[in-house]
């Protein structure tokens, strides 16, 4: 019987045919650190004139007739030229090492004034952030007090805004070249320098040697995914660059001011402000460009999985208590100026003229900079530090820290905590749990009924949005509906209940990070990237191809993702509504019958306990069009919103303030490092940027090439059939290549049998809802809007074909012994603690225990046969059970395994079942003995080859591929690619799909 039906339906996904792709050859830029001191000599001017009709003289070399440029053709030593892959480069097949690469010349002189010098530099830093820390905390006027250094996140905190405050000192005094100084700070060998030791001891040296134990799960904080290096890609990791381009102010960390490219008189004119830049790219209001083929459905799984690899460490000050309780720095409305931390960067406007004499009042977002990063304890510049894990691994779900994993757990048969919902704890309407100390910040708490508060799940900001909340809520149900089969499956094995918990929930989590997994890389690419990307084997990114795993990539979440190309909060869409009851009633029509489902900002708990409203919004988001990558947002994430908690909170500003503090590169440069050519005018960014920003940004920066990186991605054209540009692609394909390479854990090379991957790509979004909620219809493909040909609408009772069977071949390889299969060992909670984990299994009943009248009755009742009967209970096979040949026929696996549970084979082949067998399978058992269910062994007869008919799955050979099937080289190996290989042949009609590009309109 399936998760909630019986029949098969076939899951037919469009693909829209090819794409071009501009790219070239990866040249990488070695000029950046020369430019910051040059800037600082000149007289800093504000540049009142327009900048109108400047153009550079530069030279125009390159291609820019807007005709695609392929990739470059691979030699004989791989589709990377050799071994590194430096040589042949394709900006879209990123895989040489990068920390190699980074590190392999350096210049020796500079090396040594380093280590000369750096006990100067390291004393200085000290003395520095401790006297600017000391300022703030231990400051009753300031409302701060307490040891801000007593817990691990601000330990992190102060080590590395240290770190970084060395690195200035250094910069400021090397008097050579400063890009030896940058490959010196990379390539120092912290173990020489002794005041470093307890760093590097505290955050890496506890994780030396210990990695073997992790072999079948994963931690939570994903710690040893790669045994070579441990804390790659785990919670508090860097964000490594792939450009090596800082744009700081000082070279180091202070945020970004002023142009990279000169004004007439020489002079560098100061960046505009945030706010005034966000208000005049953002068009909503003349024009709002929408993707009808894509569905808000996307949209929400774009945000859901980002808040899966990163969320960045804000800097927090201490508020007293025994353990260092910590708070986001006041920053707006501070009347002291000592009081002010020095992390504060708010967003702030001055008064604005209403043109009848008056002002309108100030504008200050309070906004603080995030944490730098601790890298192996060495002076580096400013580089974002991690709190969530870098891999695709749920742990927005599950949490990022075993904390947090311990507060999401129930210890009961491997499920997650729950709140019973309007109907109680059936399956469908279970909900997240409250969170007992629920943060101001990241939820609205201001609701007239104290009843009323925050939804706790793996990410904090699980209340930001309702499409958050609602697919947190469809996984934390999938999650307990798989383990609750899964117990069901171990009971058999006499676990004890903390043995079967925790082997129900590491499985449970396994596949649900697998089936995540699947559907980002088979459903989600093809979209964002479009179908040549995604699905071309050498960019990394399609699953008919095995990627294999390589312990030297990093796999952090780099800056230019998080602060550029990552952000994609545009695509949210007006569309997306509630009906409101009580406006019906009043007799209102469409549209002004529904609710603003901005409204729920920050409103998790409200949605959840609203009955029908988040199965409303699941439903229309199946049809609702998302909106286009580009600079228009809705006013809601402009901060123009009545809801307490949206009010100011204004996101397209947000992200230019994350830019310009975190110094990521200009647009040209990011083009430049793509292998692209550099936009150096106007005339050349005809072809690359819509018809809004070409309109717009000529007034705001002057030069072509003082486009912020951010702002040039979205302003770009999107790719055929991708909703991004080609820059935006390029660090996209990358940066997802780069988690898959990187993931040591990746579902398709993790263990799993071709059975059980089998089973998880059964699962897509449409068969999840149809699982977890009450919907009736969902479309093939969630992602794309209703068509009648392609994405047609489906009965939930006839599409979900996930049976018991298929869970059944999940649990069938799972641990069935006792054994410590936790991944939390050192933090000990859960269980009350490390010693009270009973790792053992109950003993299995004795053979006498089946003479028992009141035990083996009812089964004895069950089996027809009184052969069987007499055979199984008869007190002297009992005794003479360890005769040789007694053994072999009394414990036969096949004939026991098969007869064990009569009444789940009668049950299972229900005359409902009967209608889910196909045809042939009935001619193959015989019309004439199929239809005599009265006879005992005849059904347990025919019950065999359908076993056998599941485990010969046609669709097995694709993950045990024969050596005569095609070969798909990687890097230096080859494998063997799966029957069905991606052809990348253009197709005439897909020059048809130019609606998606026109602005403005």
């Amino acid at each position: 019987m399936g998760l909630r039906s019986v029949t098969t339906a076939s899951v037919v996904v469009a693909v829209v045919s090819l794409v071009s792709l501009c790219t070239g050859q990866y040249q990488q830029n070695q000029t950046q650190y020369q430019q910051a001191p040059q800037q600082q000599q000149q007289q800093y001017r504000n540049i009142s004139a327009p900048y109108g009709n400047f153009t550079s003289r530069v030279g125009q070399p390159g291609n820019y007739s807007g005709a695609p440029q392929y990739p470059p053709a691979y030699g004989q030593g791989g589709k990377y030229g050799n071994a590194t892959g430096y040589q042949q480069q394709d900006p879209f097949a990123w895989n040489w090492d990068h920390e190699h690469v980074r590190r392999k010349s350096y210049n020796q002189e500079a090396q040594n004034w380093v280590y000369a010098n750096i006990q100067e530099a390291w004393d200085f830093a000290v003395n520095l952030v401790g006297g600017k820390n000391a300022q703030y905390n231990a400051n009753a006027q300031c409302g701060y007090g307490g040891n801000p250094y007593n817990n691990e996140e601000t330990r992190l905190q102060q080590q590395g805004e240290t770190l970084v405050q060395t690195a200035q000192w250094l910069w400021d005094h090397y008097p050579g070249n400063k890009p030896d100084l940058m490959n010196a700070f990379i390539n120092l060998n912290t173990k020489q320098i002794p005041f470093l030791a307890d760093c590097l001891a505290e955050h890496y040296g506890q994780w030396s040697g210990t990695c073997d134990q992790y072999q079948r799960y994963s931690r939570p904080d994903q710690i040893c995914n790669n045994v070579w290096f441990p804390t790659w890609g785990a919670t508090n990791d860097i964000g490594i660059r792939i450009t090596d381009i800082w744009n700081y102010e000082g070279g180091i960390w202070q945020k970004l001011k002023y142009h990279d490219w000169p004004s007439y008189d020489g002079t560098f004119a100061p960046l505009i402000n945030e706010k005034q830049l966000a208000d005049l790219l953002d068009k909503s209001y003349q024009a709002e460009c929408y993707q009808f083929d894509i569905t808000m459905m996307h949209a929400y799984w774009t945000q859901f999985i980002t808040h899966d690899i990163i969320k960045s460490a804000p800097y927090t000050v201490s508020v007293g208590g025994a353990y260092g309780e910590q708070s986001k720095p006041q920053c707006c409305g501070v009347a002291d100026p000592a009081c002010y931390h020095h992390s504060c960067n708010s967003i702030t406007s001055p008064p604005v003229s209403d043109g009848y004499g008056g002002y309108s009042q100030g504008y200050c977002m309070p906004l603080s900079d995030n944490v730098p990063a601790v890298d192996y304890c060495a002076p580096i510049p400013k580089d974002p530090r991690n709190l969530q894990t870098s891999y695709i691994d749920a742990s927005q779900i599950y949490g990022a820290t075993c904390e947090k994993a311990s507060q999401l757990r129930s210890y009961r048969k491997g499920k997650l905590r729950v709140n019973k919902g309007l109907y109680g704890l059936y399956m469908r309407n279970i909900n997240l749990p409250d969170d007992p100390n629920p943060d101001k910040s990241e939820c609205d708490t201001n609701y007239p009924n104290n009843d009323l508060r925050c939804l706790l799940s793996g990410d904090t900001r699980v209340n930001q949005h309702p499409g958050l909340t609602a697919y947190q809520a469809l996984f934390l149900r999938l999650h307990n509906r798989l383990a609750s089969s899964c117990a069901r499956f171990q009971e058999k094995n006499y676990l004890s209940d903390q043995v079967l918990d925790e082997v129900c929930y590491q499985e449970v989590r396994r596949y649900i990070q697998s089936i995540i997994q699947n559907i980002f890389y088979r459903d989600h690419m093809p979209i964002e990237l479009g179908p040549y990307v995604a699905g071309h084997p050498n960019y990394g990114l399609s699953l008919d191809y095995v990627l294999p795993y390589d312990q030297n990539v990093h796999a952090s979440v780099w800056p230019e993702y998080t602060y550029a190309a990552g952000r994609l909060h545009t695509l949210i869409s007006h569309w997306s509504q509630v009906r409101d009851p009580t406006k019906v009633q009043a007799g209102l029509q469409e549209p002004d019958s529904w609710y603003n489902i901005y409204d729920f900002l920050g409103k998790g708990y409200q949605l959840m306990y609203s009955k029908q409203k988040m199965n409303e919004l699941l439903q229309n988001a199946l049809y609702d069009p998302e909106q286009c990558y580009d600079t228009s947002f809705v006013e809601e994430l402009r901060g123009k919103s009545t809801n307490s908690y949206a009010a100011g909170l204004d996101m397209f500003t947000i992200n230019i303030q994350r830019e310009r503090e975190f110094g990521i590169p200009w647009y040209w440069q990011l083009r430049d490092f793509c292998g692209m050519s550099p936009v150096y005018d106007w005339y050349q960014a005809n072809d690359i940027w819509n018809q809004v920003c070409l309109e717009t940004l000529p007034q705001i920066y002057g030069h072509a090439k003082n486009v912020e990186g951010y702002i040039g991605l979205i302003c770009e054209k999107p790719l055929p059939g991708a909703i991004v540009g080609p820059t935006a692609a390029c660090i996209l394909q990358r940066q997802y290549q780069n988690l898959r390479e990187g993931d040591r854990w990746f579902f398709d090379r993790n263990g799993l049998t071709g059975d059980q991957l089998n089973v998880v790509k059964k699962f897509n979004l449409g068969k999840i809802l149809c699982i977890t909620t009450n919907l009736d219809y969902v479309t093939e493909n969630v992602f794309r809007t209703p068509n009648p040909y392609s994405n047609k609408y489906q009965a939930c009772n006839l599409y979900d074909d996930i049976t018991e069977d298929d869970l059944t071949v999940l649990w069938s390889y799972s641990p069935a012994t006792a054994g410590d299969y936790r991944t939390c060992k050192d933090y000990g909670v859960g269980y009350g603690g490390a010693a009270s984990y009973t790792n053992a299994s109950y003993p299995a009943p004795a053979p006498q225990a089946y003479a028992n009248s009141s035990y083996s009755q009812p089964q004895q009742q069950s089996y027809a046969a009184p052969v069987q009967q007499q055979s199984y209970a008869a007190p002297v096979q009992q005794q003479s059970y360890a005769a040789p040949v007694q053994q072999q026929s009394y414990a036969a696996p096949v004939q026991q395994q098969s007869y064990a549970a009569p009444v789940q084979q009668q049950s299972y082949a229900a005359p409902v079942q009967q209608a889910y067998v196909q045809a042939p399978q009935q001619q193959q058992y015989g019309n004439s003995s199929y239809k005599q269910p009265a006879a005992a062994a005849p059904v347990y007869q025919q019950a065999a080859p359908q076993q056998q008919t599941y485990q010969q799955a046609p669709q097995q050979p694709a993950y045990q591929a024969p050596a005569s099937q095609p070969q798909q080289a990687y890097g230096n190996k080859t494998y063997a690619a799966k029957p069905a290989v991606y052809q990348p042949a253009p197709q005439p009609a897909y020059q048809q799909a130019a609606p998606q590009q026109p602005y403005g309109g």
